[in-house]
């Protein structure tokens, strides 16, 4: 079989200053009449072999693969050629200039423990080298390639806009290959490979020149194909914290994985880490691989939040009296056998948004403080039962205690995104994102949203989680990150920021450092963020660019109303942990709360303090009696997500 990175000029075209194969083509051979006087290897088994799981591969000294196969299997690659096959192609683009593609001047390669590393170096005609590592394990999910790319500058910070393609389609020889793409949308696509496809993980910078239609966008960053004749499955993954753009046609040309800086100056090495899986089983054993390895350091959700069939939020309502309410009314209604299957959110506890009682001198949460200390000027802004509440460490462990004692659960509000308000105290300009956010009755002053890059907000929030573990760590059951979804996945640092920069990958890191010191604290306490995606209010325009940061938590706890057509846009992200949302409108929008439990195995949705503003405690007794009747037909059924098969059920509308 003849598999050539020449091909590779028929699926840029249509991309970002694309070129013709022929051109393409011409530079391709342009740069293999230089790698080919280079060191090649010396025997049919190439410099570096590898066997893991009964999966063999090799390499020649140009990094290209000569050898791949399963023992006693079919040969997917053998032999060297005159073109390598699989390695890192890269190209430039200067302004609007045509795609300059890189030429590498020598080529090294080195042993680095099981696996090998070759080093591409573009001087003295371009100011960069790439480093490209290889190593092949077996893992419980299957046998793992892993392959790491990672730019280097050379003399200075390099303004262009690199691109880099990595071949991935190592079941390009089946004729029978079927694809499993999980779209953002919620569907578990399948479409034939045998035409041109792209499918783009959109995280910063969009490798794609046009529009992505919902067919092409991504969930995560994974791509699935089965083959029968070969009898395996080949999974493809990548980071969640970079974007990267997948291509896929049928044999001979080889599939390929994407990226680009987009001109973001690179002033250091820029490492990108794929995936190839050969496994077996079904498209869910392809989600199993992608956490056991792009996310192998990130924890899954405690087992309890699967059996949770009632989550009610609280905003300190009515004076701070309705959490105690609300819960006596649990205690009154539902056996004491089923209430560690409620969770009941304490929001609106603190002093302030963006403190949070913290004092960061201190390292400490404060003794004593007012919750909702801008309450009165809210009476006649959509808050008319909001009171200022003094509160204290010894009250919110009396709250607490109080749910605890009568067998439910408590999730504690860590924040709300990365907002803060002037009064809080901790303003400085190099912090400022942009204007604006959230104002409640637990806001002084105006609210702005942070920069995560900048160390002493990202500090922030690793310390401030630290101090709330140790002071309530020991009785509550999980944390909710509320608006998560602040930070797009096109969003970058100020204009006046000193190092720009695309914010999404440090959201996702900050995402997953809180939920690793959360597990680390204490296995059982749950971290869960609140994403929002596909959020509309007309059902015609939706939140697409949010990127999924909770694949880095435990789950998604989110303010999305219970909205019937948000669910599927949390599928895939929340896939082996859960899937909720508030729903301020309870009793108003009740139907929406049923739609989510039918199809979606959702828990049952209540709230207290803002909107609707009726917990169980004062419901009417036929709104009461549905509720408790829905909680019991729930509470069995544990949360256990699926993609669609299909376009996603419809709601009446209303």
């Amino acid at each position: 079989m003849n598999r050539i990175p020449g091909s590779l000029g028929k699926q840029f075209a249509g991309l970002p200053n694309g070129i013709s194969a022929f051109f393409f083509g011409v530079m391709v051979s342009l740069m293999l009449t230089v790698v080919s006087s280079l060191a090649r290897a010396q025997d049919g088994n190439g410099v570096w072999t590898s066997e893991a799981g009964g999966w063999v591969i090799a390499t020649d000294a140009r990094g290209g693969v000569v050898r791949l196969h399963k023992a006693g299997g079919q040969e997917l690659i053998a032999g060297e050629r005159e073109e390598p096959a699989f390695v890192p192609v890269v190209c430039v683009v200067k302004g609007s200039t045509p795609r300059q593609d890189l030429v590498p001047q020598k080529v090294t390669h080195r042993q680095a423990g099981p696996g090998v590393v070759f080093t591409y170096d573009y001087q003295p005609a371009y100011p960069l080298c790439l480093e490209y590592s290889l190593s092949l394990r077996a893992m419980g999910v299957g046998t793992v390639l892993q392959r790491t790319v990672t730019l280097v500058p050379k003399g200075g910070v390099i303004g262009d806009d690199v691109q880099v393609h990595l071949g991935f389609d190592f079941f390009a020889s089946a004729k029978d290959q079927k694809v499993f793409v999980p779209r953002q949308d919620g569907q578990g696509d399948t479409p034939s490979v045998f035409s041109f496809n792209r499918w783009e993980y959109p995280m910063g910078v969009l490798y794609a020149s046009s529009s992505l239609t919902p067919e092409e966008r991504l969930a995560i960053p994974v791509l699935s194909i089965a083959s029968d004749s070969l009898g395996a499955r080949l999974t493809t993954v990548a980071e969640a914290d970079a974007g990267c753009s997948f291509h896929l046609k049928a044999a001979p040309d080889d599939g390929g994985i994407a990226f680009r800086t987009g001109g973001i100056p690179l002033d250091g090495p820029l490492k990108r880490t794929y995936w190839s899986i050969f496994q077996a089983g079904g498209p869910e054993e392809a989600l199993a691989a992608w956490y056991a390895t792009a996310l192998a350091d990130v924890p899954p959700g405690p087992a309890w939040i699967h059996a949770v069939g009632w989550q009610h939020y609280d905003y300190l309502s009515h004076g701070g009296k309705g959490w105690f309410d609300d819960l006596d009314a649990i205690e009154k209604y539902v056996p004491k056998a089923d209430r560690g299957k409620i969770v009941f959110a304490l929001h609106g506890w603190y002093d302030l948004l963006g403190r949070y009682t913290f004092d960061a001198a201190t390292q400490r949460l404060d003794d004593t403080w007012t919750a909702f200390p801008n309450a009165a000027a809210m009476q006649g802004k959509g808050f008319p039962t909001s009171e200022p509440v003094p509160m204290s460490k010894a009250e919110m462990h009396r709250r607490i205690r109080y749910a605890k004692d009568r067998g439910v659960r408590v999730v504690l509000y860590f924040a709300d995104g990365l907002t803060a308000c002037e009064g809080a105290g901790r303003f400085s300009e190099d912090r400022v994102l942009a204007w604006g956010g959230w104002n409640g009755p637990d806001t002084v002053g105006r609210p702005y949203t942070q920069d995560p890059m900048n160390p002493e907000v990202y500090g922030w929030y690793t310390q401030y989680l630290r101090a709330l573990l140790a002071e309530y760590g020991r009785e509550m059951d999980g944390l909710v990150w509320d608006e998560t979804f602040m930070i797009r996945a096109q969003t970058q640092r100020s204009a006046t920021a000193a190092k720009p920069a695309y914010l999404a990958p440090t959201m996702m890191r900050l995402v997953k450092e809180l939920t690793q010191i959360t597990t680390a604290y204490n296995k059982n306490i749950a971290f869960l963020a609140s994403d929002c995606i596909g959020v509309t209010g007309d059902e015609k325009s939706r939140w697409l660019d949010v990127p999924p940061y909770a694949v880095m938590a435990h789950g998604c706890y989110q303010d999305s109303g219970s909205r019937p057509s948000v669910w599927p846009y949390g599928i895939f992200p929340n896939f082996r942990n859960v899937l909720w949302s508030c729903n301020w409108s309870a009793v108003k929008n009740w139907d929406w709360t049923m739609f989510g439990v039918k199809h979606y195995g959702t828990p049952v949705a209540t709230s207290n303090g803002w909107m609707d503003d009726q917990g169980l405690a004062a419901l009417p007794e036929a709104q009461r009696v549905m509720t408790l009747q829905l909680f019991a037909d729930r509470k069995e059924q544990p949360q256990r997500l699926h993609w669609l098969t299909g376009p996603a059920p419809l709601h009446p509308a209303k």
